[in-house]
């Protein structure tokens, strides 16, 4: 009976460390990204290009680092940042493409995510919701409630 239930327990607890539906996250929204024209009035992010030259590049307002764990906003001026960890990654079933010539075949899921957030020097913690759209080469954020 006990070993029953060590292995009920083991499975249990193997079952919980899974997320129940996680996509994976394409890789052409991994890099880093340049943001020139922010605006944070319309609560979403401004195309913007991934050949970029970083905090370094004169004309951008924020940089947007994002790996395949989550992603880090950066500043131009880096007095501050925000470090986000992906809690969930959703394919929305719908697709954009990846650039002028693409294929249906070679068109990029647009994903909704759910990151876990702090801010550089800050106690406060914070989950965002955003829907993620790569767009022939740009990278558009729209936030969502």
């Amino acid at each position: 009976m006990n070993k029953f239930l060590l292995i009920s327990l083991a499975g249990v607890v193997l079952f919980a460390s899974v997320p129940a539906h996680a996509d994976p996250l394409p890789r052409a929204y991994v890099g880093s990204w340049c943001f020139v024209n922010d605006n944070s009035h319309n609560q979403s992010g401004t195309p913007g290009e991934k050949t970029c030259s970083g905090i370094f590049n004169t004309r951008a307002i924020r940089t947007l680092k994002i790996n395949l764990k989550g992603y880090e906003w950066t500043n131009a001026d880096a007095t501050d940042g925000i470090l986000c960890k992906f809690v969930s990654i959703k394919h929305t079933g719908r697709k954009a493409a990846a650039s002028t010539r693409a294929r249906p075949k070679d068109y990029i899921p647009i994903i909704r995510t759910v990151a876990r957030c702090i801010g550089e020097g800050v106690d406060e913690v914070w989950r965002e919701r955003q829907e993620f759209t790569y767009y022939k080469g740009s990278l558009s954020i729209k936030r969502l409630k």
